[in-house]
């Protein structure tokens, strides 16, 4: 009974945990991108299929939220909790997606701005920090 207890504790607290570091990821140009075809593009061309991309993102990113925000705001309604020994309000969790997602959508409207206002684009911008000198 531990074990399936600790295993649905663990499951909530992915589903909350996937979403929330997918904007500062984005940001810091750590997702994975295959630029075979855009590195080859003439500036002007690429600046406009990676504003498409953002604003398609975007889009995607922000039906997400309102669909899970949606959900937290059901389930808190409904009262929703979780099956088994931890009876874990299940909008919690669905909060913590909610936000992630959220920010991810803001992130991505941000990405889109900043390309249609001529910046580079961030996976490609240089580090604000150095290499070589500590953060902290």
């Amino acid at each position: 009974m531990r074990i399936a207890t600790l295993t649905r504790l663990l499951a909530l607290t992915l589903a909350t945990g996937v979403p929330s570091p997918s904007a500062h990821t984005l940001r810091c140009g750590a997702h994975v991108r295959i630029n075979l075809l855009t590195a080859r593009l003439a500036e002007p061309v690429r600046r406009r299929i990676e504003c498409f991309n953002a604003l398609l993102g975007a889009g995607i990113a922000c039906f997400l939220a309102w669909h899970v925000w949606a959900l937290a705001l059901q389930s808190l309604d409904f009262q929703d909790i979780s099956p088994g020994l931890l009876a874990m309000p299940l909008w919690i969790p669905q909060t913590g997606a909610a936000v992630g997602v959220s920010a991810l959508a803001m992130a991505l409207i941000d990405e889109f701005f900043w390309r249609l206002g001529g910046g580079l684009s961030r996976c490609e911008a240089p580090d604000e920090l150095d290499g070589g000198t500590p953060v902290a």
